[in-house]
């Protein structure tokens, strides 16, 4: 035990003056953040059971006394500290007190206030436990005799309040006292112990305990079960909309896909059964990302893609299992308001159960049967129609058969979670089902869960996404074509391993075993936050959440992790290319196809969708443009021409010329194929005639650039286009421009295959990494504000990091030359903006609204009336 000072209300006058002092410095808008009217300071008063202070300093001796107080809290690590003050007010400041000095501390109170609810004190409290005689919770009068038969419903501000209420009517001698007794049962003949948790709009029953009969305690002669009062179908009133509305939305998301999957393997394979036929013939077809999502992939992914596959039905399966559990649980208690029956046969009482439930018991059971015969049947589909076998494991990569791994982990967690809370006696199950089903009260255990699910399954669908764009946006070893050697040594290199780092396995990526053991050893430092304190819901709920955020956080990374080491190969490659005699042909790429007035307003995008073959329509008709420059001549004059040509850039392209029309009849040809199987909507048969005809282009460029060789290296005998009449050497420059033209829609073409999966690589860290912390700061954890840290500051870390590298992008000399900047500074195009506003205003201000939503209101409606005001 540590005694506070006698005279804290005079400590807490001092510390309030001093506070509004430093406020009144900046005028800060009345209301700003506020619902309610502020508190007002009662003063310390004179209380008559208190020695009088006699000296000025008292106070702020008492303040010193008490900051040693704190300090030895935090230093020796005390766990829970209980707060007992007569005056509310005094009670509210420790607690603050405590939060600021320290937060790893959780206090607790011993009587129930509905001041703790009003916004100036409420964010600071909640989570905060309270054992109290009344929960102050004004559904327990609706379950508790006699006032669940009293239209009226008292609601007390206190439970001192209450308690005196109850006395006077103790007093008259009357049997009528409010919440004098177990809700559901008017058996006991004292009050019994609450325990309730300071929510955002409420105080919210956590557990309750019988108390013993004591004779300085009124007690009352026990009456009939209140349940005899209720309605019937009375659970259904339990189930507010919002509740209601998130299962719905649960189940839409777990059964969609897996219809799909069935309607899928329906086309595929008739050994179907025939409730899987019955169930694919009644979906709609899907929309196409999603088939490509769910879809095989080449056989270079396929394996990978099979098991992911099989992880993200299994990812569903475990967010299903954790909301139905919860959605289920009135189920456990359905005995408390259903009446007795007259027979102890298991038959009359199914049908007593029934016969006052049966509306309940069908309209919330039919959702989830319906739905687990989906994602049993969907999942099913996968191991027997999908081909896969012991060996396609064994052939996948490293990361999809660790996910594998952790999602069936997962559904075993699951399945041990909603055992544990359905092992809960039928009231505590009930309590749990009532701050669990309000979203948004601030304690609902249901709420992180949610946010960690999503988390987990964007984990899944980022990977399935991943392996999709690999196969979408075409990138081969060579795509270039550019060789290795002369004026492009290096590029090559740089090349292969760009494209290598998108399409390897994740445990191939460098400092692979850095970004997992990031997480690990930053909790390591930490101290291990949250798992020494039992959180509100138990300890296995804190673990459960834990594993689960662990796990999507170190994969997160891993995809943060490839987004920099694609970017630092590609920057080298850029680099390389802006070292290259064809730079300036990058400008004039940009500039040289509108019109001289529109020339600085145009922009060549590099993220576009992956049906776009405007490059390679480009690229071919510069081909035949020179090549109609260097048509045959006529028999006659062929010898006289051929002579001319000799040693120049025309006779080089001459030279190559029937290599060169074949290379483009070819590339032509399956240029027409891709867009006929885009328009007929076959996209996994456009995707192999787009890889062939990416293979097509880079032999095509690798001929061209051979023949163009010795003009960029300036080193193989004498100048290709010194000698020679005025119209040769225009021929010879027109080819020369040409040729850089194409080298320049080839980088382009690349860049468009490689900067959507780097931008998409950057979407999935990003918005799982968001997900998850709305889902930590969504529930008061023991040490919340340790957890809390370590969250911002590897979302902070991570945003930093990735505007560094949005800055290396704009300020590099070739995007900036095709985008339309100047190459080497800082230039704020709308793209470079968005990113800003994407990747790093949003989730903050997400973050933000999430933890301090008032406040964040408050500033909204400031900001408005500012442009009010200046309209």
């Amino acid at each position: 035990m540590l005694p506070y000072p006698s005279h804290i209300s005079n400590v807490r006058t001092i510390s309030e003056s001093f506070l509004g002092q430093q406020a009144s410095s900046a005028t800060t808008p009345q209301g700003f953040g506020h619902r309610d009217p502020s508190v007002p300071d009662e003063g310390p008063g004179q209380d008559s059971y208190l020695a009088p202070s006699f000296s000025r300093i008292s106070a702020s001796a008492d303040e010193v006394a008490l900051a040693k107080l704190l300090s030895t809290i935090h230093q020796e690590k005390f766990h829970y500290v209980g707060i007992v003050a007569t005056n509310i007010q005094d009670a509210i400041f420790l607690i603050r007190e405590i939060r600021d000095n320290c937060p790893d501390t959780i206090p607790f109170l011993t009587s129930a206030d509905l001041l703790y609810l009003h916004s100036d004190i409420n964010r600071e409290l909640v989570g905060t436990l309270i054992f109290s005689t009344y929960p102050l919770f004004a559904s327990n009068q609706l379950w508790t005799w006699p006032s669940n038969w009293d239209p009226r419903r008292l609601q007390f501000p206190s439970g001192e309040a209450e308690g005196m209420y109850n006395a006077v009517l103790g007093a008259l001698d009357s049997k009528l006292m409010v919440e004098y007794t177990l809700p559901f049962s008017s058996a006991s003949e004292v009050p019994p112990l609450w325990v309730s948790v300071v929510g955002n709009d409420a105080l919210w029953p956590v557990s309750i305990y019988p108390s013993e009969r004591n004779p300085i305690v009124f007690t009352r002669p026990p009456r009939p079960r209140s349940a005899i009062y209720l309605r019937r179908n009375f659970a259904m009133s339990l189930y507010p909309q919002q509740i209601n509305i998130t299962y719905m939305l649960v189940i839409l998301l777990c059964t969609l896909p897996n219809l799909y999957l069935m309607q899928r393997y329906r086309k595929t394979n008739i050994q179907a059964g025939g409730l899987s036929r019955a169930l694919g013939r009644i979906t709609l077809g899907p929309p196409r990302r999603l088939a490509r999502l769910l879809d095989d992939l080449a056989d270079t992914h396929r394996a990978d893609h099979r098991l992911s596959l099989l992880s993200f039905v299994l990812a569903l399966f475990t967010f299903f299992i954790v909301a139905s559990a919860i959605w289920l649980l009135p189920l456990r208690a359905i005995s408390l308001w259903t009446p007795l029956a007259s027979s102890s046969s298991w038959l009359v009482r199914l049908l007593n159960t029934l016969h006052y439930n049966g509306c309940f018991l069908f309209w919330k059971l039919l959702p989830p049967i319906i739905s687990v015969l989906i994602l049993g049947f969907g999942g099913a589909s996968i191991l027997r129609f999908g081909g896969l076998t012991l060996d396609n494991v064994k052939q996948a990569s490293c990361m999809p058969r660790i996910t594998f791994i952790a999602s069936a982990f997962g559904v075993l967690l699951a399945l041990w979670f909603a055992c544990l809370i359905w092992w809960q006696k039928p009231l505590d199950a009930l309590l749990y089902f009532v701050r669990a089903a309000h979203l948004w009260n601030g304690v609902s255990p249901l709420r992180p869960l949610l946010f960690v699910g999503i988390a987990a399954l964007w984990l899944s669908v980022s990977e399935l996404w991943r392996l999709s764009l690999s196969e979408e946006y075409v990138l081969t070893n060579d795509f270039l074509g550019f060789g290795n050697d002369g004026s492009f040594t290096g590029i090559g290199a740089h090349e292969r391993v760009t494209v290598d780092l998108l399409k390897c396995s994740t445990n191939k990526i460098p400092f692979f075993w850095l970004w997992i053991a990031l997480p690990f050893v930053v909790y390591l430092l930490l101290d291990f936050p949250g798992i020494k304190l039992i959180a509100l819901d138990g300890r296995f709920f804190t673990w459960f959440f834990i594993l689960i955020a662990f796990f999507v956080y170190t994969s997160l990374l891993l995809f943060f992790g490839r987004f920099i080491a694609v970017w630092f190969k590609l920057s080298a490659l850029l680099q390389r290319l802006y070292m290259h005699p064809t730079r300036s042909a990058y400008e004039e790429l940009r500039t040289g196809t509108v019109a001289p007035s529109m020339a600085d307003r145009q922009r060549i995008w590099l993220v576009e969708p992956s049906n776009s073959v405007a490059t390679v329509e480009f690229c071919l008709e510069r081909v035949r443009d020179m090549l109609r420059h260097v048509e045959p001549a006529k028999d006659a004059d062929k010898q006289a021409t051929t002579a001319s040509l000799d040693g120049t850039i025309a006779g080089r392209v001459e030279a190559a010329r029937a290599v060169l029309c074949n290379l483009v009849e070819g590339a032509q040809s399956k240029l027409n194929a891709v867009l006929r199987c885009e328009a007929d909507d076959e996209w996994q048969a456009a995707i192999k005639w787009k890889l062939l005809l990416q293979s097509s282009m880079g032999d095509l460029s690798h001929v061209l650039t051979e023949t163009f060789e010795p003009w960029w290296r300036l080193d193989r005998g004498p100048h290709p286009i010194a000698s020679g009449s005025e119209d040769q050497s225009k021929l010879d420059e027109s080819l020369i421009k040409n040729a850089e033209l194409f080298v320049a829609s080839r980088v382009v073409d690349f860049l468009r295959q490689v900067f959507p999966q780097m931008m998409y690589l950057v979407v999935f860290a990003s918005v799982g990494l968001l997900a998850l912390m709305l889902g930590v700061s969504s529930y008061p954890f023991p040490q919340r504000d340790t957890i809390a840290m370590l969250s911002w500051v590897i979302l902070l870390s991570v945003i930093g990091y990735m505007f560094f590298i949005f800055v290396q992008i704009n300020r590099d000399r070739v995007v900036s030359m095709l985008l339309g900047g100047t190459p080497g500074e800082l230039n704020w195009n709308s793209t470079f903006v968005w990113q800003l506003v994407v990747f790093g205003l949003v989730p903050i201000l997400a973050l933000l609204g999430t933890q301090f939503p008032h406040t964040l209101q408050g500033i909204f409606s400031s900001f408005g009336g500012l442009l009010a005001g200046a309209h």
